[in-house]
């Protein structure tokens, strides 16, 4: 379903996804200022494992993995968690099949499901992610990262930024390291994929903990990797355990690769970013009244945690001071982290800001001090099923059970020629502002 439909010349319908399905309304034809679009883009019609074996067969920076595999004893095959878009169930047989040729024994492979300090996937989450299939075809082992447990974390050494690096056991013992990803647009490291597999997704609480305290300093912000030190920080991690290969992929609206990249964990991720920077800048020439911002639905507009970030800090350069941010996300895990959920109690936003600042840096704190001043700046709507009013008892957030609700209380109020801007896909752009919109040479607005 597109994103607005016109039903006449006077009505436009606006439709954003909200976990596995959408939510809608209409609104005055005049009232719709735009829709959040990257400028272009592959769409999901190649053959998807054709696209990941041409990626693996001329890998970038790297010998291919078969070659990097023989003489090897064992290999450890990191992946994302349940709140990732990642197809990991079809990554991982070509993956397999390149360690078989190089004659890695698929029973010495551990494939380990990641997640940084997410709640830990259940055993059930894990064998869906990487499919029953593949479990039934190859004799590997499936093991899920646990980032509290001490006895199956190493520590590797410290980073320049003085954050010691403990990683899993799995991770560290294995003689080959491999790990799979989706590059897209993130709010601290820059872009996902890449050493992102590694830091935060198989690293101990006080090392991601230690490493989010980065969060703080100029120069992180999506798009960016040069100069950014919270990206800097997590590839340093690789010159103390070396990520020997990587496979990362682009998906469209459907979730569908149409793009990889594979080979040098560094090396490989910036030839993908450079392809991709240049589609997801969307130019906004003003900023808007009412903003609204869903994640792309399922898997990741699942919990509070996730939307922070990925969806209500995305939408600041295109909402006027003081305006309304609406977001659309269904959260069915309600906040998504125990942490958080004890920060966000504390009650006014003021009383959490100052918690923060009194406590230990931590990453539930600083995602609840953003928060605390996102709410202070903008009247924030929350279209929700799974937060509740009592998810936030000291912050001024309206709770609505659709988007059309939530916009016709938006425009209450607001003057006749009041617009409303529309973000479908946090996740696929990056928003800047800028009265007139850079020229086509010279003046990129994202930095590689």
């Amino acid at each position: 379903m597109p994103e607005t439909e016109e039903l006449t010349g006077q009505v436009r319908v606006i439709t954003v996804p909200y976990g596995d399905g959408v939510v809608s309304a209409r609104i005055p034809a005049h009232r719709l200022a735009g829709v959040a679009v990257p400028p272009s883009g592959e769409e999901g019609i190649h053959d998807q494992d054709d696209v990941l074996r041409r990626a693996l067969s001329h890998p970038v920076g790297s010998p291919t993995l078969r070659e990097l595999a023989r003489g090897r004893q064992s290999a450890v095959v990191v992946t994302g968690d349940y709140t990732r878009a990642t197809p990991t169930a079809r990554m991982l047989p070509l993956i397999l099949g390149e360690l078989q040729a190089g004659g890695m024994d698929p029973a010495r492979v551990v494939v380990l499901v990641g997640g940084g300090i997410h709640p830990p996937s259940t055993l059930q989450q894990a064998r869906r992610l990487v499919g029953e299939g593949n479990l039934d075809t190859f004799d590997f082992r499936l093991a899920v990262h646990h980032p509290d447990r001490e006895e199956e974390l190493v520590s590797v050494g410290r980073t320049s930024y003085g954050v010691e690096v403990w990683l899993n056991r799995e991770y560290v013992s294995a003689d080959l390291r491999v790990a799979l990803g989706t590059i897209e647009p993130h709010h601290l490291a820059g872009w996902s994929g890449g050493a992102k597999a590694v830091l935060p997704g198989v690293a101990g609480r006080s090392t991601v903990t230690g490493h989010h305290a980065l969060a703080m300093r100029p120069g992180v912000e999506a798009g960016v990797l040069e100069g950014n030190p919270f990206r800097e920080g997590l590839e340093e991690v690789l010159d103390l355990c070396p990520l020997h290969f990587v496979l990362n992929v682009a998906l469209d609206q459907a979730g569908r690769i149409v793009q990889a990249w594979a080979g040098h964990p560094v090396t490989a991720h910036r030839a993908g970013v450079s392809e991709l920077q240049r589609r997801v800048v969307v130019w906004v020439p003003e900023r808007y009244p009412v903003v609204v911002v869903s994640l792309g639905g399922a898997p990741r507009d699942g919990d509070l945690w996730q939307a922070e970030g990925k969806g209500l800090g995305r939408a600041r350069p295109a909402l006027a001071p003081g305006g309304v941010l609406i977001l659309c996300a269904r959260m069915e895990r309600g906040v998504g982290d125990q942490v958080l959920a004890r920060y966000l109690g504390a009650g006014s936003p003021a009383a959490v800001r100052e918690r923060f600042r009194a406590e230990e840096f931590s990453v539930a704190g600083f995602k609840a001090w953003r928060l605390a001043r996102l709410v202070e700046d903008y009247r924030v709507f929350l279209v929700t099923e799974g937060l509740r009013p009592g998810d936030l008892p000291g912050f001024p957030v309206r709770f609505f059970g659709g988007l059309q609700a939530a916009l016709d209380e938006a425009f209450r109020g607001l003057p006749a020629d009041a617009r409303v801007y529309v973000i479908p896909r946090s996740l696929e752009v990056i928003i800047r502002y800028r009265k007139e919109p850079p020229g086509e040479e010279g003046d990129r607005p994202v930095q590689c």
